[in-house]
C-alpha cells in the first residue's frame, strides 16, 4: 500500500509541474530567429502574409509547331486461342495470335480455379502467351486470349 502511495505521488508532482510548464507563455525572445516556418503558422495568419495578387502580364508568341505523333490504332479485336486441356499435376502452355495488328495485352480464362497461371505475356509482336499448372485433382482446360490492335 506504502508503494502505491508514493507512486500516486510522483504522478501528482510529475503531472503538476508538466501542467505548469506547458502554460508557459512563448514569446518572441524564446524564438531562434529563421526558425518558424509558414506551416508553424494559423492559416488565417498565413491568408494575411499572402499578399494580392498582381495584374495579369501581356501573353507571349505563340511557339513552334511540335513534332507529329505516331498513328493510332483503327481497330481492336479479341483473339481467343484454342482449347488448352489440361491434367491434374500438369503444366501446358498456350498461345492466342492475333492475325491482324499487334497484340497489346492478354490474358487467360480458366474451368476450374485450381488452374493457376504462372506466366502470361506478350510473346513477340502478334502473339499473348500463357503458362498454367493445375493444382487440382480435376482435368480441366482454359484459353489464352490476346487483345489486338492495328
Amino acid at each position: 500500500m506504502r508503494t502505491v502511495l508514493i507512486v500516486l505521488g510522483v504522478v501528482l508532482v510529475t503531472a503538476t509541474s508538466s501542467s505548469a510548464i506547458t502554460s508557459r507563455l512563448i514569446t518572441s525572445r524564446d524564438i531562434k530567429n529563421g526558425t518558424i516556418q509558414p506551416i508553424d503558422l494559423s492559416a488565417n495568419a498565413r491568408k494575411i502574409m499572402r499578399g494580392r495578387v498582381g495584374p495579369a502580364g501581356p501573353q507571349g508568341p505563340q511557339g513552334a509547331q511540335g513534332e507529329r505523333g505516331p498513328a493510332g490504332f483503327s481497330s481492336l479485336n479479341m483473339v481467343i486461342g484454342p482449347q488448352a486441356n489440361i491434367s491434374p499435376g500438369e503444366a501446358i502452355t498456350s498461345y492466342a495470335t492475333c492475325t491482324s495488328g499487334k497484340v497489346f495485352g492478354g490474358g487467360f480464362w480458366t474451368s476450374d480455379p485450381d488452374i493457376a497461371p504462372f506466366q502470361s505475356l506478350p510473346w513477340g509482336a502478334t502473339e499473348w502467351k500463357v503458362q498454367a499448372f493445375d493444382y487440382g485433382n480435376t482435368y480441366g482446360y482454359f484459353y489464352a486470349y490476346a487483345l489486338c490492335a492495328g
